[in-house]
């Protein structure tokens, strides 16, 4: 095969392998590449974690979600939004800021910023130990990268002068209360971030961590489920359609 590919594939997500066995399915996975096996939601589903990226498994002894917009032959299904028409709004997730010029498309939601937090989170677990000076300058030194990454991302976007609204990083939704709290206080640190340089260039805002605030709206710690992306996506659609064309 030669020449530039139809579609170039940034990342999976809800990407959903249905299948016999999911303890023999996991451990294969496991051994040959190094997945990691989780346990998430309140029906305790079974997903193949690696990196950022990860892998539904359902077994074919239960009745498949209707959520699903397809079911192929060979049992895969890909997530969406079950309360939007397909093609109102579309969805590149997984990326991070450097991502957004290769993801753009006329009538695309971009998604950048979350996962260049989540490449910090690291920090909550770190067991060194630090002064709280050097707590709160480490955290300065962070902000501001982050900062200096996601004001060049957001006049990159506002140069295709296309309309626009700007989204906060949901909180998480973590069982270990202390890896929340924490985890809250960090995000709080980006979110500061995107506010002040979205009211720096006017630009509307949305607080996802309004949206998002329940745990059926997650179906893991740093996932929205479907009733959750479905309300990330209203609120998207109803603040985009209030917005006048860019001069």
């Amino acid at each position: 095969m030669t020449g530039k590919p139809a579609v170039e594939v940034a990342s999976l997500d809800h990407l959903v392998l249905t299948v016999r066995d999911i303890d023999r399915t996991c451990a294969f996975y496991e051994q040959a590449l190094g997945m990691q096996r989780r346990i998430f939601g309140p029906d305790k589903r079974t997903a193949l974690h690696f990196g950022t990226q990860k892998l539904n498994l359902h077994p074919t002894s239960q009745v498949l979600d209707p959520n699903g917009r397809v079911l192929l032959s060979y049992g895969r299904r890909v997530a969406r939004s079950p309360t939007l028409p397909l093609g109102l709004l579309k969805r590149v997730s997984g990326g991070t800021q450097r991502s957004v010029g290769a993801q753009q498309d006329q009538d695309q939601s971009q998604g950048a910023g979350g996962n260049d937090a989540l490449g910090s989170i690291s920090l909550l677990s770190d067991p060194t130990l630090y002064t709280f000076s050097e707590v709160l300058d480490r955290l300065h030194r962070m902000r501001e990268s982050f900062r200096s990454s996601y004001a060049a991302t957001l006049d990159h976007i506002l140069a295709r002068q296309r309309p626009t609204v700007v989204c906060t990083i949901y909180n998480p939704q973590f069982d270990e209360a202390l890896l929340q709290r924490t985890g809250e206080a960090a995000l709080s640190i980006f979110n500061d971030v995107i506010m002040q340089e979205a009211v720096r260039r006017r630009v509307p805002l949305i607080d996802l961590r309004l949206v998002c605030s329940e745990p059926a709206h997650f179906a893991n710690p740093i996932e929205p489920s479907n009733e959750g992306g479905a309300r990330i996506a209203e609120a998207i659609v109803s603040a985009v359609s209030r917005l006048a064309p860019r001069p």
